[in-house]
């Protein structure tokens, strides 16, 4: 890996966010349309957290690619208590090894990656492990 690398090379630009107030049927709908996990959780326009589909603790409602419908959410079932809160975030201009460094320190597989107090991507372990792969 070049040191100097920046998250910007490597990160998921064209992220597809929920709200704090979406139900789960509306998250499961965003796993499986967009194949899309994990998921940012904004709320007034702020970053709330991550949402991964492994979060969600009934099996039912569990992304799976190969699912053709949508499970039947109960009702009331926000999705507030299931978010990951990130205190951390990286900067497009962070590089690899910093945002491998938050990951192992915070024990997470996945960052926000903020600018200017904007959500502009997402970047994962798997990603910096592709990026990786592809160099060689």
């Amino acid at each position: 890996m070049k040191k100097k690398t920046q998250v910007m090379h490597v990160m998921r630009k064209n992220i597809r966010a929920i709200n704090l107030s979406d139900d789960l049927q509306d998250v499961t709908r965003v796993f499986s349309e967009d194949n899309a996990t994990p998921v940012p959780v904004m709320h007034e326009g702020r970053l709330m957290g991550i949402l991964h589909s492994n979060d969600i603790p009934n099996s039912d409602y569990v992304y799976h690619r190969r699912a053709t419908t949508i499970p039947a959410a109960p009702e009331n079932s926000g999705i507030r208590q299931l978010i990951k809160q990130f205190p951390t975030a990286v900067s497009p201009t962070d590089t690899l090894a910093e945002a491998a460094t938050i990951f192992a320190r915070e024990n997470t597989s996945a960052l926000p990656v903020i600018e200017n107090g904007r959500l502009v991507g997402i970047i994962t372990a798997a990603d910096i492990i592709h990026y990786l792969l592809e160099e060689d």
